[in-house]
């Protein structure tokens, strides 16, 4: 879904996961760390904190993850999915958290390649075969593979008692099937 939201929504969400302590050690444009535009001092670092348990801090990171990929920040949003996942072994009770963060990997990896081959094709005139179309085939395809082995390892992960594991499991299967075509389409 958040890949239909709108910039300033994304911007908005970012600010209000980020106004929770403790603070978020990741830079991103969106993120300020230190003192505020507005002039506000900077969080405090000491305890109490608002999300105090791994689950919760673990949930912040995979939700940034996804909302800085949504609006094009690869580098962060792949920093805070790697968080999501770095708790697994602490969470208690949101285990899913770890799954999902591994599936939006698998997302993240596929969509910096997209994003990468929109450019060149935005600056190469007429349609015609852009320079470096071998090294783009290698890309794809090592995105390709890495996505596929990160979907391997969610279903590995899955759980009939989790929450969301049927979903997740079915938005699997629909991205398995996007990896196919696109296999296809480069004729892998």
């Amino acid at each position: 879904m958040h890949s239909r939201v709108d910039e300033k929504i994304v911007e908005a969400h970012i600010k209000d996961w980020t106004a929770l302590s403790p603070p978020v050690t990741i830079r991103s444009p969106y993120i300020i760390i230190g003192p505020n535009q507005d002039g506000a001092k900077e969080q405090s670092t000491a305890g109490p904190y608002d999300l105090d348990t791994p689950d919760e801090l673990s949930l912040r990171s995979l939700l940034l993850g996804i909302v800085h990929r949504t609006v094009g920040e690869y580098g962060p949003s792949r920093a805070f999915l790697l968080d999501a996942r770095s708790r697994q072994a602490e969470i208690e009770t949101s285990t899913w958290i770890s799954s999902v963060a591994l599936f939006e990997l698998a997302v993240l990896d596929l969509k910096e390649i997209e994003a990468i081959e929109k450019a060149i094709e935005a600056i190469t005139p007429g349609g015609r075969q852009y320079p470096g179309a071998e090294e783009m085939m290698r890309l794809w395809t090592a995105a390709l593979q890495s996505a596929s082995e990160k979907l391997d390892q969610t279903l590995g992960l899955l759980t009939s008692d989790m929450d969301l594991s049927s979903r997740l499991d079915s938005r699997i299967a629909m991205l398995r099937d996007e990896i196919a075509i696109k296999k296809e389409m480069l004729t892998l």
